[in-house]
């Protein structure tokens, strides 16, 4: 992928990651009711049926997030970090493979990497030094 072709992917990537941090805080909310209703089963606070309808909810906003995750790689990137996301893109520089790097809160990408490297390992991309 070229580096013109992979920056234009970061408008797509940043709106996939605010997506995946509604579904996050969603649901993480669900499960912690859950969990709560679950410990009240013994005082009848929540009928069984609607327990049973919270669960299915926060399966359908989990496969919602499997699926914002799949979309990253039908974009060709690779999701390396969902928690500090990050994506790389392969990439050749010089005649060699590397990974073109960016991460959330980058308004370009600036940075590569080996295959295989860390991410603190990245390096500036030459010309995008800053």
């Amino acid at each position: 992928m070229s580096l013109a072709e992979a920056d234009a992917l970061v408008p797509r990537l940043t709106e996939i990651f605010a997506r995946l941090a509604q579904l996050e805080a969603e649901i993480g909310a669900r499960a912690n009711e859950l969990e709560r209703l679950g410990a009240n089963l013994g005082g009848g606070d929540a009928p069984s049926e609607d327990i049973a309808q919270r669960r299915r909810i926060n399966h359908a906003r989990a496969e919602e997030y499997r699926r914002e995750v799949k979309k990253i790689g039908e974009l060709g990137a690779i999701l390396d970090d969902v928690e500090l996301r990050i994506v790389d893109f392969p990439a050749e520089l010089d005649g060699r493979p590397v990974h073109l790097c960016w991460q959330l809160g980058e308004r370009e990408i600036r940075f590569y990497r080996e295959p295989g490297a860390e991410f603190s390992r990245r390096r500036p991309l030459p010309g995008r030094e800053r």
